[in-house]
């Protein structure tokens, strides 16, 4: 409040009044807006100068966004729901911290992968808005990831032309029902916003088999994924005739060790069942180098 004081004889813009607050939550958002990630985004994808952004309107942007996180996509994002949350909310869950950061990865990557003279200037904030949205429900998914950012990039704004052409279609009194173009025009209201997520969602769902085929998205290892147990190295070892593949022994007072370890022959990611008809026991050093690809049966 004190800098605000200092500086009434000189206007504030409506973001740099609420930055002026000195808070937690104004800290997370200047430090993310303004870091590198969150630099390459609002520069390239959608063209904000230096000067621009002295104005703060790229901080503006991200508060709205990390304002939907924290409220579960529930509150319009005017300019009385952005001033009543910097207000109320001494900072936000750490959750909705590590999702925020997870989103402006994943789009940053998007942007680099794009290059710095391919810039979308042309980016609306309804379509950075959507963009943000579909990228969150990748940094919530348990089970797969994004494996190629340009990719998915490339199926997000082919999507939205798609919809954007659709809506060209939708009569007059039919635009808040049905026109995808009407609901991205209006990025703070709850009810468009929404309405855009779920449709994107909705065809992310479907796409996602294709996605995961043309290594677009990987799944994930979870626990399920790991082979833990110890009988099983014991039964591995008998099967395996006390050999890996390349005939090399493996000595039996190994399997108490670290020395060996046993792998997925068809990995995750190409949809291997963690089965002991899947696995095999081999040198760690042998696991560690074959990485995440497959092997043929032996």
């Amino acid at each position: 409040n004190e800098f605000r004081i200092q500086n009434e004889h000189e206007p504030m813009g409506n973001q740099e009044w609420r930055q002026a607050r000195w808070s937690e939550l104004s800290k997370f958002i200047r430090e993310e807006a303004n870091s590198e990630d969150g630099l390459e985004i609002f520069t390239n994808l959608r063209g904000i100068s230096s000067k621009d952004l002295d104005k703060r309107g790229h901080e503006e942007v991200l508060a709205q966004h990390v304002l939907k996180v924290e409220k579960n996509y529930k509150p319009t994002l005017n300019k009385k729901a952005l001033d009543d949350f910097y207000e109320a909310t001494p900072d936000v869950e750490l959750s909705t911290r590590k999702t925020v950061c997870g989103v402006l990865q994943i789009v940053a990557d998007m942007s680099r992968e794009l290059g710095a003279t391919a810039t979308v200037a042309k980016f609306s904030k309804g379509d950075l808005f959507a963009l943000f949205d579909i990228a969150q429900c990748m940094v919530e998914r348990k089970d797969i990831t994004v494996n190629n950012a340009l990719s998915f990039f490339e199926w997000f704004v082919k999507t939205t032309d798609e919809f954007k052409e659709e809506s060209k279609t939708v009569t007059e009194e039919n635009l808040r029902e049905f026109s995808f173009s009407y609901w991205l025009d209006r990025p703070a209201h709850s009810a468009m916003y929404r309405k855009v997520l779920n449709k994107l969602k909705n065809r992310l769902l479907q796409d996602e088999e294709d996605l995961l085929q043309n290594g677009t998205f990987k799944k994930k290892r979870t626990s399920a994924d790991v082979f833990s147990d110890f009988d099983m190295r014991k039964r591995l070892h008998k099967l395996q005739g006390g050999k890996d593949r390349d005939g090399n022994d493996i000595p039996f007072t190994d399997i108490y060790t670290n020395a060996v370890e046993i792998d997925h022959v068809t990995s995750v990611k190409d949809g291997g069942a963690t089965v002991i008809s899947n696995a095999e026991l081999m040198s760690k050093d042998a696991n560690r180098s074959k990485g995440g690809k497959s092997n043929e049966p032996h």
